[in-house]
């Protein structure tokens, strides 16, 4: 089913990998002023040349989209368009351009990420243009007040770089439960996951890690690993749970609890006055967890997972040499 067309605006489509960094910067900082005000949500500095799609309207860069390419798959990254600008086309035109260029590559068989921060008309466009292929991502956030419950299981510890291996197995194992739940397909590989638990330790993605609020669960006995929580903190004030896993094998036991407990307690004596994460809309099981410890939803963003389709070509210049 197609999509109802936005309004249509003058203004052009470029490379990302093309502007000037002194157009980019008030555009970043319009971005992180938007995600900090509406979400509490602390943004990735860039670090050099972004590969992916720029919207120019009247000399002016009003929105962006960065790109990437990871086996077969192209991965879309945060999406911002300007509240200077007319915010539903620059999207509605992005999203398109990105579309079009993938699926007229024979190699890309699907798209896929999550979109933070979309104009309500953009999420419903995507929502009814693509039906069961755009998922919901739901940001949930506690004022925390710690209970001083105590948990008997199995023995909790601080966070060490020595867990990261054992680690990104587990996450694997728990993502080969729900294989729908990842965004990037390359997370199936235990490089790519070591990487991606780097990335999120050592990379502002989520915030600055905090290792005093990250831990592991391990077995009594055996000292397995049996779950892990990492924690970062958004600005002064604002805690954030980055990642929580639990290994299928060792389900029904309290132990997600046990971990988003201890780091929300730790992240409360911090000075975090409230705290918050993402979850997607069909784990009910985490969900419910949540809502259990006083998380209340306050967002909702699409999360892509389309699927090859007959599209029309778009230029392939625009994806730079960002393959990996």
């Amino acid at each position: 089913m197609e999509s109802p067309d936005p309004p249509s605006c003058a203004g052009r489509l470029g490379s990302l990998l093309t502007q000037p960094f002194s157009d980019l910067q008030p555009l970043l900082a319009e971005e992180a002023e938007v995600l900090w005000r509406t979400l509490h949500w602390q943004v990735e500095p860039w670090e050099g040349p972004m590969g992916g799609l720029a919207w120019i309207g009247e000399g002016k860069l009003l929105g962006y989209l960065p790109l990437r390419v990871s086996g077969h798959t192209l991965v879309v990254g945060r999406m911002f368009a300007s509240r200077c600008g007319p915010t539903e086309v620059v999207e509605a035109d992005l999203l398109d351009a990105a579309i079009h260029g993938a699926f007229s590559d024979p190699l890309i068989q699907g798209i896929s990420g999550e979109l933070l921060k979309v104009a309500p008309a953009t999420l419903d466009r995507l929502l009814s243009g693509w039906p069961g292929q755009v998922r919901l991502r739901l940001l949930m956030e506690v004022t925390w007040i710690p209970s001083g419950d105590a948990w008997n299981g199995s023995a909790l510890e601080p966070w060490h770089m020595d867990h990261l291996v054992p680690a990104s197995g587990l996450l694997r194992r728990a993502y080969a439960e729900v294989p729908h739940f990842l965004t990037d397909p390359a997370l199936n590989v235990q490089e790519v996951t070591v990487r991606l638990l780097e990335r999120i330790i050592t990379h502002p993605i989520c915030g600055t890690f905090e290792p005093g609020a990250s831990f592991v669960a391990r077995a009594p006995e055996s000292g397995h690993l049996l779950g892990f929580v990492l924690a970062s903190r958004m600005g002064a004030d604002q805690g954030h749970v980055s990642e929580v896993a639990v290994d299928p094998d060792a389900s029904q036991r309290g132990i997600g609890k046990a971990l988003v407990t201890k780091a929300l307690d730790a992240l409360q004596k911090l000075g975090c006055r409230t705290s918050h994460l993402a979850v997607d809309q069909d784990n009910f099981k985490a969900i419910g967890l949540y809502k259990s410890l006083g998380f209340l939803e306050y967002h909702r963003f699409p999360d892509l997972r389309l699927e090859r389709g007959a599209r029309d070509s778009f230029p392939a210049q625009f994806f730079g040499s960002e393959v990996g």
